[in-house]
């Protein structure tokens, strides 16, 4: 009998820890957009609260959102709206979304660095995703074909890029490579002198910013942008609130700033003790 109290005094201070060892940890899943700033975030609190595990699935904002309808992540990463069938889903299921914007993202169109081209249209864009537009030498460039970029359609990136580029219409041209992420994309342009594509503005690395209708990426009439999210099942509590807070708070608006992304807020914020 002994033994057997030991047992289950031992069983019950193992699903205690166990217990607290869960509530110590925040799920996030979603867009590989607001993933960086996801990320700086995660690092901030490895460093200044350990108590709050904070584990990231980059994997695209419409899996995040999925990901938030049946209850497998605290917090969803989406660069684009919720879909009203979403919410309707959501609801069907006992959820309901509370959404937070948490930066303003550019789309950027990237060429690699060895194509000559500074500039291009957006009458040139919609051209090359519909496949009217099929060589560089259509556009002062080289006689070469152009390999463009496309995202999965799961993507919020690719949703805004379809909307504002394409008029809503989903591309026609043929010689495309389909990515799943920003990384992905950039990957793509960096090592394909022929290729073409877009990128939110943390990703500009090794690959060449072309102007868009002679619009630079720092002006505020840039045609291609887009508000960045995160979404809870209701209003958080706990340690989910806490993350949350630091996304709408200094740590998220120096995240956002590190990350090259344009603040919801002005924030003028001393970032120098933040560690990134």
């Amino acid at each position: 009998m002994k033994n057997a109290r030991m047992l289950l005094v031992g069983l019950i201070a193992l699903s205690l820890f166990s217990f607290a060892a869960i509530a110590g940890e925040v799920q996030i899943n979603g867009s590989t957009t607001v993933g960086p700033i996801a990320t700086l975030i995660q690092q901030w609190f490895m460093a200044n609260d350990p108590s709050i595990v904070i584990n990231i699935e980059a994997t695209g904002s419409g899996t995040g959102v999925a990901a938030l309808i049946n209850g497998t992540t605290d917090i969803a990463m989406h660069s684009r709206p919720m879909k009203n069938p979403e919410f309707g889903q959501a609801v069907e299921n006992g959820v309901f979304p509370v959404i937070y914007t948490v930066a303003r993202d550019k789309i950027v169109v990237v060429v690699n660095e060895a194509n000559p081209i500074t500039n291009i249209t957006m009458e040139d864009l919609y051209g090359i995703w519909m496949g009217t537009i099929t060589n560089w030498s259509e556009l002062g460039g080289s006689n070469e074909p152009i390999l463009f970029g496309s995202r999965d359609t799961s993507s919020g990136t690719y949703g805004v890029w379809t909307e504002i580029v394409l008029d809503d219409a989903d591309y026609t041209g043929t010689q495309v490579t389909v990515v799943a992420g920003n990384p992905e994309m950039q990957e793509l342009v960096a090592n394909n002198a022929n290729a073409i594509g877009y990128v939110g503005l943390a990703f500009q690395e090794g690959v060449k910013v072309l102007t868009v209708d002679g619009i630079a990426l720092a002006s505020s009439a840039y045609p291609i942008g887009r508000a960045l999210f995160i979404s809870t099942n209701g209003l958080p509590t706990g340690d989910v609130a806490t993350v949350v807070d630091a996304f709408m708070g200094r740590v998220g608006g120096c995240a956002t700033l590190a990350e090259k992304f344009i603040p919801v807020w002005p924030c003028e914020c001393d970032c120098s003790d933040m560690g990134f």
